[in-house]
Protein backbone atom coordinates (compact mmCIF):
# COMPACT_ATOMS: atom_id res chain seq x y z
CA UNK A 1 0.00 0.00 0.00
CA UNK A 2 1.87 2.69 -1.08
CA UNK A 3 -0.84 5.42 -0.26
CA UNK A 4 -1.45 7.56 2.66
CA UNK A 5 -4.87 6.31 4.35
CA UNK A 6 -7.13 8.72 7.05
CA UNK A 7 -10.13 8.12 8.79
CA UNK A 8 -12.42 11.52 7.88
CA UNK A 9 -11.76 13.22 11.50
CA UNK A 10 -8.18 12.97 11.17
CA UNK A 11 -7.75 13.80 7.47
CA UNK A 12 -9.67 17.09 8.44
CA UNK A 13 -7.68 17.31 11.32
CA UNK A 14 -4.05 17.45 9.37
CA UNK A 15 -3.10 20.99 7.20
CA UNK A 16 -3.58 19.15 3.81
CA UNK A 17 -5.76 20.93 1.41
CA UNK A 18 -5.80 19.18 -2.07
CA UNK A 19 -8.54 20.34 -3.90
CA UNK A 20 -7.09 23.38 -5.11
CA UNK A 21 -3.16 22.07 -5.92
CA UNK A 22 -2.02 18.78 -8.72
CA UNK A 23 0.59 17.93 -6.05
CA UNK A 24 -2.32 15.24 -4.31
CA UNK A 25 -5.62 13.99 -4.83
CA UNK A 26 -7.85 13.59 -1.96
CA UNK A 27 -9.86 10.13 -2.74
CA UNK A 28 -13.11 9.51 -0.19
CA UNK A 29 -13.90 5.72 -0.25
CA UNK A 30 -16.00 3.19 1.93
CA UNK A 31 -15.67 -0.40 2.81
CA UNK A 32 -16.69 -2.43 0.63
CA UNK A 33 -16.62 -6.34 1.89
CA UNK A 34 -13.14 -7.75 0.83
CA UNK A 35 -12.70 -5.50 -2.21
CA UNK A 36 -11.61 -2.16 -0.27
CA UNK A 37 -10.64 -2.34 3.56
CA UNK A 38 -9.09 -0.80 5.50
CA UNK A 39 -5.90 -1.59 7.84
CA UNK A 40 -5.15 -4.11 9.64
CA UNK A 41 -7.48 -6.14 7.42
CA UNK A 42 -6.30 -7.62 4.28
CA UNK A 43 -6.02 -5.78 1.00
CA UNK A 44 -8.79 -6.15 -1.25
CA UNK A 45 -8.96 -5.58 -5.13
CA UNK A 46 -9.63 -2.36 -4.90
CA UNK A 47 -7.09 -1.53 -2.42
CA UNK A 48 -4.58 -2.83 -4.64
CA UNK A 49 -6.01 -0.82 -7.73
CA UNK A 50 -5.72 2.05 -5.77
CA UNK A 51 -2.02 1.54 -5.00
CA UNK A 52 -1.23 2.19 -8.77
CA UNK A 53 -2.38 5.69 -8.63
CA UNK A 54 0.62 7.98 -7.44
CA UNK A 55 0.12 10.87 -5.16
CA UNK A 56 -3.07 10.26 -3.15
CA UNK A 57 -4.49 9.98 0.22
CA UNK A 58 -7.32 7.93 0.48
CA UNK A 59 -10.10 8.85 3.21
CA UNK A 60 -12.28 6.31 5.03
CA UNK A 61 -15.75 6.82 5.38
CA UNK A 62 -19.39 5.56 5.80
CA UNK A 63 -21.72 6.60 2.62
CA UNK A 64 -23.88 8.98 4.38
CA UNK A 65 -20.48 11.06 5.15
CA UNK A 66 -19.24 10.84 1.84
CA UNK A 67 -22.57 12.71 0.93
CA UNK A 68 -22.00 15.59 3.21
CA UNK A 69 -18.15 16.05 3.16
CA UNK A 70 -18.13 15.73 -1.14
CA UNK A 71 -20.10 18.81 -1.72
CA UNK A 72 -17.48 21.00 0.44
CA UNK A 73 -14.91 20.85 -2.07
CA UNK A 74 -11.84 19.07 -0.36
CA UNK A 75 -12.16 16.04 -1.62
CA UNK A 76 -11.02 15.80 -4.88
CA UNK A 77 -12.79 12.23 -5.81
CA UNK A 78 -14.80 9.82 -4.67
CA UNK A 79 -14.41 5.83 -5.08
CA UNK A 80 -16.46 3.77 -6.04
CA UNK A 81 -19.55 5.80 -7.54
CA UNK A 82 -21.30 6.81 -10.08
CA UNK A 83 -22.76 10.65 -11.73
CA UNK A 84 -26.09 8.30 -12.37
CA UNK A 85 -27.79 8.87 -8.85
CA UNK A 86 -26.11 12.53 -8.17
CA UNK A 87 -27.70 16.00 -8.19
CA UNK A 88 -25.37 18.76 -10.06
CA UNK A 89 -24.06 15.75 -13.07
CA UNK A 90 -23.27 18.77 -14.61
CA UNK A 91 -20.05 20.13 -12.33
CA UNK A 92 -18.92 16.33 -11.87
CA UNK A 93 -16.48 13.96 -14.04
CA UNK A 94 -16.58 10.28 -14.23
CA UNK A 95 -13.90 7.98 -14.64
CA UNK A 96 -13.85 4.29 -16.59
CA UNK A 97 -15.64 1.99 -14.58
CA UNK A 98 -13.08 -0.27 -12.74
CA UNK A 99 -16.01 -2.84 -12.35
CA UNK A 100 -19.95 -2.69 -13.24
CA UNK A 101 -21.41 -4.35 -10.17
CA UNK A 102 -25.11 -5.88 -9.72
CA UNK A 103 -27.09 -5.10 -6.74
CA UNK A 104 -30.23 -8.08 -5.70
CA UNK A 105 -32.64 -9.03 -3.55
CA UNK A 106 -31.49 -11.77 -1.08
CA UNK A 107 -33.52 -13.80 0.86
CA UNK A 108 -33.58 -17.38 3.25
CA UNK A 109 -34.67 -20.44 0.86
CA UNK A 110 -36.96 -20.12 -2.11
CA UNK A 111 -39.31 -16.38 -1.13
CA UNK A 112 -39.43 -14.34 -4.82
CA UNK A 113 -38.91 -10.82 -4.92
CA UNK A 114 -42.34 -10.70 -6.41
CA UNK A 115 -43.77 -12.47 -2.56
CA UNK A 116 -41.84 -8.95 -0.65
CA UNK A 117 -44.74 -6.09 -0.11
CA UNK A 118 -45.10 -2.74 1.85
CA UNK A 119 -44.81 -4.72 5.07
CA UNK A 120 -41.67 -6.49 4.09
CA UNK A 121 -39.12 -5.99 6.49
CA UNK A 122 -35.88 -5.30 4.19
CA UNK A 123 -32.24 -4.70 5.36
CA UNK A 124 -30.05 -2.03 3.16
CA UNK A 125 -26.94 -0.43 4.11
CA UNK A 126 -26.84 3.21 5.50
CA UNK A 127 -26.73 5.76 2.22
CA UNK A 128 -27.06 3.49 -0.63
CA UNK A 129 -30.33 4.30 -2.54
CA UNK A 130 -29.78 0.85 -5.16
CA UNK A 131 -31.55 3.70 -8.26
CA UNK A 132 -34.71 4.64 -6.01
CA UNK A 133 -34.86 0.72 -5.07
CA UNK A 134 -37.16 2.89 -1.99
CA UNK A 135 -39.98 3.61 -4.76
CA UNK A 136 -39.63 0.80 -7.05
CA UNK A 137 -40.30 -1.79 -4.27
CA UNK A 138 -42.09 -0.26 -1.10
CA UNK A 139 -41.37 -1.93 2.49
CA UNK A 140 -40.04 -1.01 5.47
CA UNK A 141 -36.10 -0.49 5.11
CA UNK A 142 -33.74 -1.29 7.70
CA UNK A 143 -30.78 1.05 7.48
CA UNK A 144 -27.55 -1.19 8.79
CA UNK A 145 -23.84 -0.24 8.86
CA UNK A 146 -22.24 -2.98 7.10
CA UNK A 147 -22.89 -6.07 5.24
CA UNK A 148 -21.91 -8.63 7.75
CA UNK A 149 -24.34 -7.07 9.98
CA UNK A 150 -27.56 -6.88 7.27
CA UNK A 151 -26.48 -10.82 7.00
CA UNK A 152 -26.95 -11.15 10.28
CA UNK A 153 -30.20 -9.73 10.28
CA UNK A 154 -31.40 -12.21 7.99
CA UNK A 155 -29.76 -15.38 9.27
CA UNK A 156 -31.43 -14.35 12.46
CA UNK A 157 -34.66 -13.92 11.01
CA UNK A 158 -34.74 -10.23 11.59
CA UNK A 159 -35.74 -9.03 8.42
CA UNK A 160 -37.39 -11.06 5.26
CA UNK A 161 -34.57 -9.78 3.10
CA UNK A 162 -31.62 -7.61 2.32
CA UNK A 163 -30.77 -5.56 -0.33
CA UNK A 164 -27.02 -5.23 -1.40
CA UNK A 165 -24.54 -5.59 -4.11
CA UNK A 166 -23.26 -9.42 -4.60
CA UNK A 167 -19.67 -8.47 -4.41
CA UNK A 168 -20.27 -7.15 -0.75
CA UNK A 169 -22.51 -9.80 0.05
CA UNK A 170 -19.75 -12.49 -1.01
CA UNK A 171 -17.27 -10.48 0.98
CA UNK A 172 -19.98 -10.50 4.13
CA UNK A 173 -20.42 -14.08 3.60
CA UNK A 174 -16.82 -14.88 3.43
CA UNK A 175 -16.36 -13.46 7.06
CA UNK A 176 -19.08 -15.51 8.41
CA UNK A 177 -18.17 -18.31 6.97
CA UNK A 178 -21.58 -19.06 5.70
CA UNK A 179 -23.27 -19.68 2.18
CA UNK A 180 -24.37 -16.27 0.19
CA UNK A 181 -27.87 -16.13 0.58
CA UNK A 182 -30.47 -17.25 -2.28
CA UNK A 183 -30.81 -14.23 -4.99
CA UNK A 184 -32.09 -14.34 -8.72
CA UNK A 185 -29.37 -13.67 -10.86
CA UNK A 186 -31.28 -12.72 -13.82
CA UNK A 187 -32.99 -10.25 -12.24
CA UNK A 188 -30.96 -7.73 -10.63
CA UNK A 189 -32.32 -4.44 -8.62
CA UNK A 190 -29.74 -1.98 -9.61
CA UNK A 191 -26.34 -2.19 -11.83
CA UNK A 192 -23.59 0.40 -11.15
CA UNK A 193 -20.37 1.29 -12.83
CA UNK A 194 -17.83 1.37 -9.97
CA UNK A 195 -15.86 4.69 -11.28
CA UNK A 196 -14.29 7.30 -9.90
CA UNK A 197 -16.63 10.58 -9.48
CA UNK A 198 -14.51 14.02 -8.83
CA UNK A 199 -15.17 17.82 -9.20
CA UNK A 200 -14.66 18.98 -12.47
CA UNK A 201 -12.13 21.64 -13.16
CA UNK A 202 -8.24 21.71 -14.20
CA UNK A 203 -6.20 19.77 -11.69
CA UNK A 204 -9.42 17.23 -11.90
CA UNK A 205 -9.37 16.26 -14.90
CA UNK A 206 -6.20 15.77 -15.43
CA UNK A 207 -6.17 13.05 -12.73
CA UNK A 208 -9.12 11.49 -14.38
CA UNK A 209 -7.13 11.15 -17.89
CA UNK A 210 -4.43 9.42 -15.41
CA UNK A 211 -7.06 7.31 -13.82
CA UNK A 212 -8.24 6.10 -16.79
CA UNK A 213 -5.24 5.15 -18.19
CA UNK A 214 -4.26 3.18 -14.92
CA UNK A 215 -7.72 0.96 -15.08
CA UNK A 216 -6.91 0.44 -19.16
CA UNK A 217 -3.33 -1.30 -17.88
CA UNK A 218 -4.94 -3.21 -14.75
CA UNK A 219 -7.63 -4.28 -17.12
CA UNK A 220 -5.04 -5.54 -19.67
CA UNK A 221 -3.34 -7.03 -16.31
CA UNK A 222 -6.03 -8.63 -15.37
CA UNK A 223 -6.35 -10.67 -18.61
CA UNK A 224 -2.83 -11.76 -18.63
CA UNK A 225 -3.50 -12.83 -15.48
CA UNK A 226 -6.52 -15.32 -16.01
CA UNK A 227 -5.74 -18.91 -15.46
Amino acid sequence: MKYAVFGVLLFALTTISVAQTSDRYAIAVSEIGNALTQPPAPEGQYNRFLSTLDNIDVVFMPPTRVEVEFPKGYLNCIFPASRETMQEKHTLLESHPLEVTSAYVFTIGEQPQAGLNTESRIAIRRGFTFGGIRQSLPAEYIELDDDVTILQFLTLGRVDAVISYLIDIQGAAERLQIAVPQFQKDRPIHTSREAFVCHDNEVNRSFVEQINQAIREWKMQSQYDLP
